[in-house]
């Protein structure tokens, strides 16, 4: 089984405050518990955790030459993703402020100023792929006709989804699974309604430590709770992990509940560690998880 991402990877600053952000005043004073630096952004993401899983994945992101990306070609040689460069003029940065029960403020610093040109190997890796990883970033359009044609299942994450949002349409038509936060959706229930009606074969909206609702193809619902039972270092790439692991076990063959129950491990482990995801809790680990709290 083959799987690609296409997405981008960030060179991220995670500064830690104790203080809950809920009012920003004009002038504000923060002391920062800890300062991180590490890898981020949702193409990454993705691919990090499912090669943690075990997995053989691809990834096609946009990076630059500069010190971050060259940072972040240093972190993906030590695993086994099959990083995919697409060249642009700099690399994505974000400075995340961590705060409260694993709230953040990004800050995007800097971001790419050209439109990447299109990967010259794409074609083949989209042809040998058996499932694949759909992120929103604007250059990911571009492969949206190959990806359609080629048939391969498609899983969309759209984030914070806040409808009715144009940009998100097209990623949104594209999509056979899709997964959305609930944070800013305004009507859980119609939401699923309404991409099912679409022709999405699974619609899974997650709410954080709450856990998730779902709908499949033949409208059978699924509410699953959160997994709160390991301490949370860095809520960064908890959503992403979540997409990695339900994506492997559905492509594996998979039922739904069994694939979103490994998918809310993987998002909850996710957050034990810094770089998007902890690679102590590989496969196996995550399926005794699993059991033991789902049965």
């Amino acid at each position: 089984m083959r799987y690609l991402v296409l997405g981008t990877s960030a060179y991220d600053t995670l500064l830690h405050v104790s203080t809950e952000l809920n009012d920003i005043s004009d002038d504000m004073y923060l002391w920062a518990d800890s300062t991180v630096q590490t890898i981020g952004s949702t193409g990454a993401g993705k691919a990090l955790a499912l090669d943690a899983l075990g997995a053989d994945v691809d990834l096609i992101t946009d990076i630059a030459t500069d010190a971050a990306g060259n940072w972040i070609r240093t972190f993906f040689s030590n695993t086994n993703v099959g990083l995919q460069v697409v060249d642009v003029d700099k690399t994505t940065q974000h400075t995340n402020i961590m705060h409260g029960a694993d709230k953040r403020i990004s800050i995007v610093t800097a971001v790419p100023t050209i439109v990447p040109k299109r990967l010259i190997q794409a074609d083949k890796l989209i042809e040998s792929a058996d499932f694949v990883f759909l992120n929103i970033n604007d250059y990911c359009r571009d492969y949206i006709p190959q990806l359609k044609a080629k048939g391969s299942t498609i899983l969309v994450d759209i984030h914070d989804y806040d409808p009715p949002n144009p940009y998100h349409a097209e990623f949104i038509e594209a999509a056979d699974i899709l997964v959305a936060s609930g944070v800013k959706l305004p009507d859980h229930e119609a939401f699923l309604e309404e991409q099912i009606n679409q022709g999405k074969q699974l619609v899974v909206i997650t709410k954080g430590k709450r856990g998730l609702i779902a709908m499949d193809h033949k409208r059978n619902r699924y509410e699953l709770p959160g997994y709160n039972d390991v301490p949370s270092v860095d809520a960064n790439g908890a959503g992403d992990s979540f997409c990695a692991g339900l994506g492997m076990r559905l492509a594996e063959g998979a039922d739904y509940k069994e694939a979103l129950e490994f998918a809310t491990i993987c998002g909850a482990v996710a957050c034990t560690d810094y770089p998007l995801y902890n690679r102590a809790y590989d496969r196996k680990r995550v399926e005794t998880i699993k059991k033991s709290f789902f049965g």
